[in-house]
């Protein structure tokens, strides 16, 4: 069994990070997947790690499940890095590691997050996902183009792509504290445009359909889905930024 625990980041570090965690103990199957939350890592394995992990590494963005192949007793700590704060924190446009995981040179952090993609960031999460991308760029005082330059450089991934991410661990939370007879009832509460939609958005960020998903699904793609969200952040929904 996996043991998961959280803690709040220190002082000197907040801006940036948004906490610190550490995993223990063997996993129950053969494989786990992580799924896309949006969210950059800093990774140091003190016990067996996962085939084809190096003992620490930085994660970028992921924008498809992840899958794991653990090889035995699990020790692992990561530094989760806030969205908008990534690039500020490696020092480098945070898209450069999109997709990959890079060795780990960590330098202390002089440069500050992007107080304005901070302000989108938080707008999207805010809205679950569901806020219009014109008024995101209204919200900031930013054009389309410098805004979306800004916010690939800070995030790692394009504003629209976040907020789907972030619209799927919102689907992820309420299938798991809602009661939802059907599953184009869950998809329209989620903001999705009909079934078939959040369907093909499910299976492009979790690899299968959410039927196979939750029929059986990763205890570590669950811990860290939920560790993803913080209580504030869960069941908001900003009406004034969605409204089509």
């Amino acid at each position: 069994m996996l043991q998961f625990r959280r803690e709040v980041a220190p002082a000197h570090l907040a801006p940036w990070v948004e906490c610190t965690w550490t995993l223990e103990g063997n996993a129950d199957r053969e494989t786990e997947i992580i799924l896309p939350d949006g969210r950059m890592e800093v990774i140091v394995h003190h016990g067996s790690r996962p085939r084809e992990q190096a003992a620490s590494f930085v994660t970028g963005q992921i924008v498809a499940p992840l899958v794991l192949y653990p090889t035995g007793w699990m020790s692992t700590s990561g530094v989760r890095l806030r969205p908008e704060a990534a690039g500020a924190f490696l020092q480098m446009p945070a898209h450069e590691l999109t997709g990959y995981f890079a060795p780990l040179k960590i330098r202390e952090p002089k440069t500050p997050p992007d107080a304005a993609i901070g302000r989108a960031v938080w707008l999207i999460e805010r809205s679950q996902g569901r806020v219009r991308m014109d008024r995101l760029t209204a919200e900031v005082n930013l054009s389309p183009r410098h805004f979306d330059r800004r916010f690939l450089a800070a995030v790692g991934l394009r504003p629209k792509e976040f907020a789907r991410i972030v619209r799927f661990q919102a689907l992820l939370a309420a299938y798991q504290e809602e009661d939802f007879r059907r599953w184009a009832d869950l998809a329209l509460a989620c903001g999705f445009y009909d079934q078939a939609h959040m369907a093909n958005e499910f299976r492009q960020f979790a690899g299968v359909s959410p039927t196979e998903f939750f029929q059986n699904p990763s205890a570590l793609a669950l811990l860290m889905a939920d560790f993803s969200k913080t209580a504030d952040r869960k069941r908001i929904y900003y009406q004034d930024l969605c409204e089509h």
